[in-house]
């Protein structure tokens, strides 16, 4: 019997990945076949995996339909990843949270950062989007931010607007996104970005990220 080479060829032999462990040559086969409405396929889900052996995960959604269409290979990465046992279910919980802080006396925090990483609604995820749609994001956005009220008015800053050292600082603030990585450029997500990681800098940060 003739030995199944093709799907050995997706995944290096020293791929680590949550993909490369859960996904099966009859899987892959099966999912490879299907394509959710915006055109987004299993191997444009995979491909980072494929090309970063070393990847923890290596796999990315390209739209909302993905988690759905290609359900048999993101719901056990995503239970390994998260360690889900029980049903996997995403609950949103929107209202203001009173919380006491982790370190009332100050004796143990010096800076605390939290990065919060939102969808568009009606858009592809970045893995999927087209250079022409992004621009229409970035538009959406910016509109968005000027509108914002006080106390979370900013500027939005384009990249190629500032100069390298400018571009430096604010990557050194945690306001930008250097490129470089390998794993999201394997994705596609910095994929037709003229200037990935443009902010606007607020008492919260707006980010055409991921």
């Amino acid at each position: 019997m003739k030995a199944d080479t093709g799907f050995q060829q997706m995944f290096p032999d020293n791929a680590v990945s949550l993909a490369s462990r859960f996904l099966t040559p009859s899987l892959f086969r099966r999912l490879s076949k299907l394509k959710t409405a915006t055109g987004f396929t299993l191997d444009q889900a995979i491909r980072s995996g494929r090309e970063n052996p070393d990847s923890d995960i290596g796999i990315y959604a390209g739209d909302p339909e993905s988690y759905t269409l290609f359900q048999d290979i993101f719901d056990p990465v995503i239970r390994a990843c998260h360690r889900i046992s029980g049903p996997i279910c995403h609950v949103s919980e929107l209202r203001p949270l009173d919380l006491d802080g982790p370190d009332p006396e100050g004796r143990y925090i010096l800076s605390t950062r939290i990065r919060i990483a939102r969808n568009l609604s009606g858009y592809a995820f970045t893995p999927n989007l087209t250079p022409g749609i992004r621009q229409v994001a970035e538009q959406r956005i910016k509109q968005a931010v000027a509108a914002l009220p006080d106390p979370f008015k900013g500027a939005y800053h384009a990249m190629g607007g500032l100069s390298p050292e400018e571009i430096s600082a604010r990557a050194s603030a945690g306001t930008a996104f250097l490129p470089g990585d390998r794993f999201q450029a394997g994705a596609g997500i910095t994929r037709g970005f003229r200037h990935p990681g443009e902010c606007s800098p607020a008492m919260t940060k707006f980010c055409l990220d991921q």
